[in-house]
This record gives C-alpha cells, sequence and structure tokens, in this order.
C-alpha cells in the first residue's frame, strides 16, 4: 500500500501492465471504475494538470474513465476528476438501522419483555433478580446503575427498509434555514422537552431520558414507515405523490401516519410543524426512491451529457439526491452554511467545557485545528465554522449566499474568553481556495476590536498562527482584490 501512494516510486509493474493490456490489446472503449478511493488517482505526480510525467497520465491513456462514486465523498471524487479524468456517476450509500440485540443482550431483552407482560399480574417481580444477574453478565453493571425495581423494557425500534431509515435520518436534523423542524424536536415539546436536553440526558444514562429517547425514535421511524407506505406501491414506486400529499397535509384522520402518531403519548403534536417537516419529507423521497443511476452509466458509455450534482451527505443536503449524477464539490463562497454553524457551536461548546473541566475550571487559551478538505466538503464547512465560533465570531452571507464577512458575538451571547485558533490545513483542502482563507485574519480583526478593552478576551495575547502555504495564499489573494 506505501508504494501505491508513495510520490518517489514508480507503480508496480503488474498494475501499469493492466492498464497497457485494457487500452493496447483488449481495446477497451471505456473503463468502468467501481467504488471509492482508488489507487489510480493517487499514483505520484502532480495534484492538478496531469503531464506526461505523471502516472495517473500515462496509465489511463486515452480510455474514457467512467467512475461509480459514493454520493457522500466528492472530495474523492473531485481528485478522480483532476488526476484521472472520470466521469463520476454518484451511488448511494447504505442508510444507517439498529443493528438489533445479540447473545446476552438478546437474552436480556426477552427477559425485561417478559417481566412487562407479567407485572400486571403481581409476577413481575419474580424475574428481576433474572435481570440483574443477566445484565451484569453483559457488564452492564460497569456503565450504569441498575436499578433495584423493573423498568419498562426498552424494545428495539421497528424495522425499517431503507428508504424508512434514509427519511428518518433526514427527518431528524433541524433545517432553520428553511424553517423545519426536526421530528425529534416536534415530539419532545409535545412532552415539554428539549430534544439537546433529552440526548445529553440519554448520554448520561439518566434512565427516563434514555425512555423518552427511545420512544422518540420509535414513534419517528413509526410514523414514517406509515408515511412511506401510503405513498409508495409495492414495487417501491411513488405513487400520485402530488395528490397523495395533499390529502396527507389536510390530516385526514385516516392517513395511516396520523393514526400512528395518535396512538403514542406525541399525539398533540404541532400539526403545523408536521405539515412542513413532511412536504419536505415528500420532496425528499420522491429523490430517495428514483433510480438514475444505470442511466446515467449508459448516458456516459454512449458519450452522453451526465447530469452534475453537488456531492456530500444526503442526510445534511437532500440536494445530493437523487444519485447518478456527474459529481461536483460545492461553492467555497457559500460555507459555512448556517447548518454548519450549528453544528459547529455544538461541538466547540462541548468541547471547550471539556478542556475546563480537565485543566481545574481554567479555560484553555489556544488551541490547535487541522482544516481537511474532506471533512469540511462532507459537511459544509463545519471545521471552517468551528474556527469562527472558538474566536467568537459568526459569518455573514449576502444575498447571493456568498459568506465574505463575519460579525462579533458578545461576551454575553458566547459565554465564555474568546479562544485563539492555530490553524493549519491539509493539501485537500485547497479547493477552498482563497475566498476561504481570507476570512481567517478578518475574524481576528473583528474579535479584537469587539473585547479589546476585555480581560476574557484571549485573542488580543496571541496573534493567529497560520502555517506558511496560508499566509502566501492571503497574499495572493489580497493582490486579486
Amino acid at each position: 500500500m506505501w508504494l501505491l501512494f508513495s510520490k518517489s516510486a514508480s507503480p508496480h509493474h503488474g498494475f501499469a501492465a493492466y492498464y497497457s493490456f485494457v487500452e493496447k490489446i483488449f481495446k477497451a472503449d471505456a473503463v468502468l471504475h467501481f467504488g471509492t478511493h482508488g489507487s489510480l488517482e493517487f499514483m505520484p505526480g502532480k495534484q492538478v494538470e496531469m503531464s506526461d510525467v505523471c502516472y495517473p497520465d500515462s496509465l489511463i491513456g486515452n480510455i474514457p474513465n467512467v467512475y461509480y462514486c459514493a454520493a457522500n465523498n466528492p472530495s474523492e471524487a473531485t481528485i478522480a476528476k483532476r488526476r484521472s479524468y472520470a466521469n463520476t456517476i454518484s451511488y448511494f450509500t447504505p442508510p444507517a438501522e439498529n443493528a438489533g440485540l445479540y447473545k446476552g443482550l438478546k437474552h436480556l431483552s426477552e427477559l425485561i419483555s417478559s417481566c412487562q407482560s407479567l407485572k400486571d399480574t403481581g409476577r413481575g417481580q419474580q424475574i428481576v433478580i433474572s435481570i440483574i444477574s443477566t445484565a451484569k453478565q453483559c457488564n452492564l453493571d460497569k456503565d450504569v446503575e441498575l436499578p433495584d425495581d423493573a423498568e419498562e423494557p426498552c424494545k428495539g425500534a421497528r424495522s425499517c427498509g431503507w428508504k424508512v431509515a434514509t427519511l428518518v435520518n433526514i427527518a431528524a436534523l433541524d433545517r432553520p434555514e428553511d424553517g423545519i423542524s426536526s421530528l425529534p424536536t416536534i415530539l419532545a415539546e409535545t412532552v415539554g422537552r428539549d430534544i439537546e436536553e433529552v440526548y445529553r440526558g440519554s448520554d448520561k444514562g439518566i434512565l427516563k431520558d434514555v425512555e423518552l429517547l427511545r420512544q422518540i425514535t420509535e414513534a419517528s421511524c413509526g410514523a414514517i414507515s406509515a408515511f412511506v407506505e401510503q405513498t409508495t406501491n409495492k414495487k417501491g414506486q411513488v405513487v400520485d405523490v402530488a395528490d397523495r400529499l395533499s390529502s396527507i397535509l389536510g390530516f385526514c384522520v385516516n392517513e395511516l401516519w396520523i393514526q400512528y402518531l395518535s396512538n403514542t403519548k406525541f399525539y398533540r403534536a404541532d400539526r403545523e410543524k408536521l405539515r412542513t417537516l413532511f412536504q419536505f419529507l415528500g420532496k425528499c423521497l420522491k429523490l430517495v426512491v428514483a433510480d438514475n443511476e444505470l442511466g446515467s452509466l449508459k448516458q456516459a458509455l454512449e458519450g452522453k451529457y451526465v447530469e452534475p450534482g453537488p456531492g456530500g451527505d444526503p442526510i445534511r443536503n437532500p440536494k445530493v439526491l437523487p444519485t447518478g449524477k456527474n459529481i461536483h464539490a460545492l461553492d467555497p463562497q457559500a460555507i459555512p452554511t448556517t447548518a454548519a454553524m450549528l453544528s459547529a457551536k455544538v461541538v466547540v461548546d462541548t468541547l471547550i467545557e471539556r478542556q475546563k473541566a480537565d485543566n481545574g475550571g481554567k479555560y484553555p487559551e489556544t488551541i490547535a485545528l487541522v482544516l481537511w478538505g474532506t471533512d469540511n466538503i462532507k459537511a459544509y464547512g463545519e471545521s471552517l465554522a468551528q474556527v469562527l465560533w472558538m474566536i467568537g465570531v459568526r459569518p455573514v452571507a449576502d444575498t447571493f449566499g456568498r459568506v465574505n464577512r463575519v460579525e462579533p458575538v458578545s461576551l454575553e451571547e458566547l459565554g465564555r474568553p474568546r479562544i485563539d485558533v492555530v490553524v493549519n490545513c491539509s493539501g485537500v483542502s485547497e479547493i477552498f481556495s482563497s475566498t476561504r482563507y481570507k476570512i481567517f485574519p478578518c475574524s481576528v480583526y473583528v474579535s479584537k476590536r469587539s473585547s479589546w478593552e476585555s480581560v476574557d478576551n484571549l485573542v488580543p495575547r496571541v496573534e493567529l498562527s497560520i502555517n506558511h502555504d496560508i499566509l502566501l495564499l492571503m497574499a495572493f489573494a489580497s493582490k486579486l482584490h
């Protein structure tokens, strides 16, 4: 593996002979690469503008390169396009689902279910000892304090198809820029709770929050399962989306997903917020089930135009769907997005609080971060947003959605000192060009002016440390403007 990616070593003769055979002897009309992160595009040579001394150029020769690439990895798709002339075709990544239980945990689940069914008869307490014993065998007593009394059972979430699992994940994110609340947020508000508090309580092992989160997850999966069942046929195709959605959005009592929520503790969920959310999910469902991957392959092999489209996480950005597009990365001037800034705020606040606890109650003065191009492309500038939030500024977009300036966040809102940041950037992150890097000195200037007299401002004590490459890049950018 080291030889494949070494800049000073040539590829193995067998590797090189394969491509020569395909072009010269087999005389293939095209090469079809499956998967992501191949070897061809990482052969020694220049990063861009290949020449005859670059191995990717020599190996692929004159053969058209059609590349099936994961939709959620636009950064490596960009490398394949730059270094091996690939015509990428995005394919849908498998959604995450509950893996289920195994071994002792499965037996423990069965015991808990038995306890639930017997508790009303007065015999439930008889198997509590067995439950505690089995929990100890599973080493659960090392993670949580075992209760003395029987608790409510935690049955697994109902099995979801891949369409349902994808929509459940899409519905789990708040999208404030579109005025859409997540389904967990809506359901938690129904019982007077904030979903972020529920998440934190569940992570800490607070049993009531663990149980509430289980109920929210199960209700979300059940409601969306009913929604998918009502809007698709047996072949998995979306049928009469407009008519069905108009009926669903009217909240008729005979709609399956409304019936499902009506039979749960979340029957009082805000109908207006649900209407907005499920209207959005209806559009997403049509994109999820669209099958353009084989069609785009046929277009590419016939030498025809393949529609381009953004890559990235389809959960965060449903515009990635439908798959089967020729992947491009993103507009660097449009990041960090609002969603990325919200995610960065949670991550940074958690990190700083943990560092404060580890440092005897003192805030860290300096934090070092590496900006990886891959992570920023996938998360739409979340790492960049983390830098800005540590300094204590937020990006401001113009009417065209371009982020070219920042505004300070008051120390009262920030709730902590501004943190000095040491930034280093990976090679792939040059895709962001100069438009992103010049935000850093601007951010430091704004944070200094907003809190120069404050003893809680750590940024003026140490200048922002930036490596030599970024300094050269910012100097070049200043000449362009």
